[in-house]
């Protein structure tokens, strides 16, 4: 096995190997790039709860939630 380039305890042939497989060193640094990238952009992008809270305060314009409330009250 080791004339083929496959190591069992380890070592650089197994590194080797390994990076072959998942297509070399190219696709191995664009995957850590975009790990970086969306790492980045959750640290500094906008949480799940505010862009929810977006989506709702815009849903609740569309619908004219406030009219509706503030004639209801009036009847009341």
């Amino acid at each position: 096995m080791s004339a083929l380039g496959i190591s069992i305890g380890g070592g650089t042939a197994t590194l080797i190997s390994f990076v072959a497989a998942i297509g070399g060193p190219i696709v191995l640094g664009v995957g850590l790039v975009a790990a970086l990238a969306f790492a980045v952009w959750g640290l500094f992008g906008e949480s799940w709860q505010k862009r929810l809270a977006k989506q709702i305060v815009k849903y609740f314009e569309e619908q004219r939630v406030s009219d509706k409330f503030a004639d209801g009250i009036d009847q009341f």
